[in-house]
């Protein structure tokens, strides 16, 4: 077995996700139909190519949020650990490193 080989990220690379991810909330906002914004939504994350790492962040980040909530301690600056996290996740996920290792994967799925 290979070992995990974690994708370099660069400056740009953030940037350029951040972009996207931004992009996305803005995007999931704009409709005024609750069902348009819900499906939005769950057509980003159906489409995710790192499921479970984003599900473990979000899960995360949304108990990191209600802690700070029930401690009557949030602040503005809150949102921004969180769209740096996902912004991580989907930087990780968008690698070339990760698009090669599905890339091999798909070509030899395993077998069992």
């Amino acid at each position: 077995m290979r070992p995990l080989v974690q994708p370099l990220i660069s400056e740009a690379d953030q940037e350029r996700e951040l972009q996207r991810t931004v992009g996305a909330i803005l995007f999931s906002e704009k409709p005024t139909d609750p069902a348009t914004t819900h499906a939005a939504r769950a057509q980003y994350i159906n489409a995710h190519p790192e499921q479970p790492l984003l599900a473990l962040i979000t899960t995360e980040c949304n108990a990191w949020l209600q802690d700070l909530s029930q401690r009557k301690a949030e602040k503005e600056s809150d949102k921004y650990v969180m769209i740096a996290s996902v912004n991580v996740v989907n930087c990780i996920a968008h690698s070339d490193a990760h698009r090669t290792a599905n890339a091999r994967a798909s070509l030899f799925p395993r077998k069992g």
